[in-house]
């Protein structure tokens, strides 16, 4: 089972929690004494230098064991603009992943084939939900259809049940 964390919150959570029991414990501040203290707080130059290295250990802790969906050299897919791009999992794929990792990942062609015939059914359901809020609020005798329109949409339930219309 895995489990996605917030590795920079963790880390913050953590290091302020040695932060305070660190300074709590010997009797020292750890915020600034501020007039507002509903706007925030501030750590002292102290704290704030004990906290850094605190933080820097629990980042480093969680960094090294991450873990990402591939190893290396493994062969993933990913569905961008319409397009299934194929791609081989390395450092840079890493990187792209701590940035955002709700990004959809496949491990065969299956999937993603599978996928984005979802997503196109999607599309085309709220087209046709649309048209048709739009026929029930102004009756069909106020809404003409053009021949293209019809033409439109069937094509797109044709481009839907063809695995062969994406591009690769």
């Amino acid at each position: 089972m895995n489990i996605k964390i917030n590795a920079t919150e963790v880390a913050t959570r953590l290091a302020h929690r040695q932060l305070i029991m660190q300074f709590k414990g010997k009797g020292l501040k750890v915020y600034e004494d501020t007039i507002d203290e509903f706007v925030g707080t501030k750590y002292t130059e102290q704290a704030q230098a004990i906290f850094d290295v605190h933080y820097d250990y629990y980042w480093d802790r969680l960094a090294k064991n991450k873990i990402y969906p591939f190893k290396e050299g493994d062969t993933y897919w990913t569905i961008e603009d319409r397009r299934m791009i194929k791609s081989c999992w390395d450092n840079v794929s890493e990187e792209l992943y701590d940035r955002d990792s709700s990004i959809e990942l496949f491990r065969n062609e299956d999937d993603v084939i599978k996928r984005w015939k979802e997503i196109e059914a999607l599309k085309l359901l709220k087209e046709c939900h649309t048209l048709l809020v739009h026929v029930e609020n102004e009756g069909m005798i106020d809404y003409h259809y053009t021949k293209e329109d019809i033409s439109r949409m069937l094509n797109k339930i044709e481009h839907i049940q063809s695995k062969n219309n994406l591009i690769h």
